[in-house]
């Protein structure tokens, strides 16, 4: 917990700093309004509106990141290791607007990259040549090298939390393997399968062009189908067990039927639509089925059994 504390202050202190010097080498706001009238590649009348991409496209990016981030197991991870529910009240809304705060500068530091490097290939890449070129190689270094730090602390957190997934919920529950989890069995196949997903992470990464694209259709793929289960689950008494299943199939297909091109849904998220889907099977299967004891559900949920 420390070193993730440590790496992200690096990051909240060096990304604005690069960013404001990236801009100022890029001839400040006015700079970067000449750029976007005389470059080709963007349109000028866009460039600085807060919907220039469009308010569809906009609602395509942000609302699955944030269903995304209401379920995500790796959030639920840090929530539930703070000593107290107060502490991570705070710690999520410290966090929240610490991001609402950092989020200007690395979009500063993007537009300012396209004005310093047009010709950058790999506009992936372009926050780490800002960096690289408008610091000293020293902090640069130790910046950059941060930034990969978080990168894989996060990567790490996501990776333990599907072999998790895939052992307690799959190869414990529904196979009924290994109940108490303790086998040397279950550890080895919580290790193939995070090598596993290792790799269709990297194949995924690699195959998918660009950042926000990736993060799209991968929170819009996990979101779809989870979503509305879980927190139907934590705020809904009458929810089932296999509401939740029906919900996470139908939210499921419903997302990845608009992801691949299957369907088209007239501009509106997939995400939406999944979200849509899955609420209904949600709702009527669960009142079509009887939910568990009180009993059976508090055992479940004791923290020798309990998984996210």
């Amino acid at each position: 917990a420390l070193t993730d504390a440590a790496q992200i202050m690096i990051v909240v202190i060096g990304v604005p700093i690069a960013s404001l010097l990236g801009l100022r080498a890029a001839g400040g706001f006015e700079g970067l309004r000449v750029f976007a009238q005389t470059s080709g590649d963007v349109v000028a009348s866009d460039y600085f509106s807060p919907v220039g991409m469009g308010v569809g496209a906009m609602l395509g990016i942000i609302t699955p990141v944030i269903m995304y981030d209401l379920i995500g197991q790796d959030f639920y991870q840090r929530l539930f290791s703070a000593r107290s529910a107060a502490v991570a009240r705070g710690s999520a809304i410290g966090a929240g607007l610490l991001l609402l705060a950092f989020a200007f500068f690395p979009v500063v530091g993007g537009m300012s990259a396209h004005v310093l490097f047009p010709d950058l290939e790999n506009t992936s890449s372009a926050l780490p040549t800002l960096i690289s070129e408008v610091l000293p190689v020293g902090i640069a270094a130790v910046i950059v090298a941060a930034i990969l730090a978080a990168v894989m602390s996060t990567a790490d957190s996501l990776l333990i939390a599907g072999s998790t997934h895939v052992t307690n919920d799959f190869y414990q529950e529904i196979m009924g393997r290994d109940p108490q989890g303790d086998s040397p069995r279950t550890l080895r196949v919580a290790r193939v399968w995070t090598l596993l997903l290792g790799i269709a992470a990297l194949v995924f990464a690699l195959t998918v062009p660009g950042i926000i694209t990736v993060l799209s259709l991968a929170y819009t793929m996990y979101a779809s189908g989870v979503f509305v289960p879980v927190m139907g689950g934590l705020l809904w008494k009458r929810a089932t067990r296999e509401g939740a299943l029906a919900a996470i199939i139908a939210g499921s297909a419903g997302g990845l039927a608009g992801v691949f091109g299957l369907l088209d849904y007239g501009g509106v998220p997939e995400v939406v639509v999944g979200g849509a889907c899955s609420l209904i099977a949600f709702v009527i299967v669960s009142l079509l089925t009887r939910p568990e004891p009180a009993e059976t559900v508090a055992r479940r949920l004791t923290p020798d059994s309990a998984t996210v």
